[in-house]
């Protein structure tokens, strides 16, 4: 289990990196927190209108460490991930 939660920060990461918006969305489910700075966001329509809201003429790279899963039950788990990002304006 921590090492599919691994995969997912990082593929959070690229496809944030990526813009590739649908993919991101398609690793939340539903109900889904995603906390981020001082901002919560609850649920994939959450997400999504934060991954709209950001710039166009930005670009970022994301470095993922500090990664910590908390299995709880079954198939369930919480966890933490650091994001080193860089961020290109232009």
């Amino acid at each position: 289990m921590r090492e599919a939660c691994t995969a997912l920060s990082i593929a959070f990461a690229n496809a944030v990196d990526a813009r590739d918006y649908q993919r991101v969305l398609s690793l939340f489910t539903v109900d889904a927190v995603l906390e981020r700075w001082d901002q919560t966001f609850i649920g994939q329509r959450a997400i999504a209108a934060m991954l709209d809201a950001r710039p166009l003429d930005i670009q970022t790279r994301h470095i993922c460490t500090n990664i910590e899963i908390f299995p709880r039950d079954e198939g369930e788990a919480t966890g933490v991930t650091y994001f080193l990002f860089f961020r290109e304006t232009g």
